[in-house]
């Protein structure tokens, strides 16, 4: 593998939704095709939709409410392994999406069309959802299972296509079946690679459950939390820099930040508005180097004073970048925008005129909601 130029890559996003039906976890994943691109054009999304109703109803009118063009969203429709594979390959490789027929097979040099009329290269995917791969893969387990039972049934008395059967399949179903995990499971990893690219995996919820011996009997017992429904995939939390578990909560759907590694939301949080669009200057990488001003401020205030001229407009970038800091935390965090009002009602300070503000004021506020 070639050198990796650290802080030459692009920024990519690589995030995880879970969460039980009608909790809005395909909505939140498709709310990656609002974000404009760093030279204005909108992002182009790949959704695989294998589980036929990602942008439907209330999703559909969402986006487009939203202004987005469903031209440069290439929504497929399968569940195909070896298909979604190509697809995926294609991606990753930066490569137009090849135009389907009506029985889902390629049509030689034909190529998807974007919004502007151009073969259709997808700047993120939407895979919807990892768990009917994992699906897909218990079913092929239990098919050759199935099969491999029917042939000893008849194994003392083999004739015609049974013995045929036989022949080729014992002994060998399960190093099929153990190839097509290997090839789904190398499937998905794959996206983890690529950089400059945009990956998000939806997944159902399940309860979490263990067995446990009561009253000399074998019980599944609920253990009062969700997990991922995707036991193929458990690698996955591991290797993403996003985990969003969305839950409807009597009647209000929440957001539970559980990882982040962009460090846009804090982990732990619950937001009850989240939107994909707080993380559009992080992919875009705008305020990388204001981010890091901000926390190199903090660290050396006590020499504030001896700014420079250049130094001070820096300041001004600093100042800029925490105050949309604040604003964005207290849009996205109902709590913490009350602790904000709270806090800048007993210190006399109005937020809607941030000139009126020191950088020292700002930074107080933004430590206070970080804790």
């Amino acid at each position: 593998m070639a050198r990796r130029q650290i802080g030459r890559t692009e920024v990519s996003v690589k995030g995880m939704l879970y969460g039980k039906e009608g909790t809005r976890k395909s909505n939140t994943a498709m709310q990656i095709a609002t974000i404009l691109k760093k030279d204005g054009k909108p992002m182009k999304v790949l959704l695989l939709d294998l589980e036929y109703k990602a942008i439907e109803g209330y999703n559909e009118a969402w986006l487009e409410n939203q202004g987005v063009n469903f031209d440069n969203i290439c929504e497929i429709r399968t569940r195909d392994l070896s298909l979604i594979h190509i697809l995926l390959e294609k991606f990753t490789k930066g490569q137009p999406i090849p135009k389907l027929d009506e029985d889902d097979k390629i049509v030689n040099g034909e190529f998807e069309l974007d919004a502007e009329g151009n073969p259709f290269i997808a700047d993120a995917v939407v895979l919807d959802s990892i768990s009917v791969i994992n699906d897909l893969l218990v079913e092929g387990r239990n098919e050759i299972i199935k099969k491999r039972a029917n042939i000893k049934i008849i194994k003392d008395g083999l004739f015609g296509d049974e013995k045929e059967l036989y022949l080729e399949n014992v002994g060998m179903q399960f190093l099929d079946y153990a190839k097509l995990k290997t090839k789904a499971l190398k499937m998905v990893r794959d996206l983890q690679a690529v950089t400059g690219k945009h990956v998000f995996f939806v997944a159902r919820a399940k309860d979490a459950k263990e067995s446990k011996l009561v009253n000399g009997k074998m019980e599944q017992i609920d253990l009062g939390y969700e997990i991922m429904d995707a036991t193929s995939f458990k690698f996955l939390p591991y290797e993403v820099s996003l985990i969003i578990h969305t839950q409807n909560i009597n009647g209000m759907v929440t957001y539970t930040v559980e990882k982040d590694s962009t460090g846009v939301n804090v982990q732990g949080s619950v937001l009850t508005d989240f939107n994909l669009s707080m993380y559009a200057d992080y992919i875009n990488n705008m305020n990388r180097n204001q981010l890091l001003k901000v926390k190199s401020y903090e660290d050396n205030l006590v020499n504030a004073k001896n700014f420079t001229d250049d130094a001070e407009d820096s300041s001004k970038d600093i100042k800029l970048a925490t105050y949309e800091f604040i604003v964005k935390t207290c849009k996205a965090d109902a709590t913490k925008g009350a602790i904000v009002k709270g806090y800048c009602k007993e210190k006399s300070l109005n937020l809607g005129t941030p000139d009126l503000l020191s950088i020292e004021e700002l930074i107080e506020i933004k430590k206070m909601i970080e804790k």
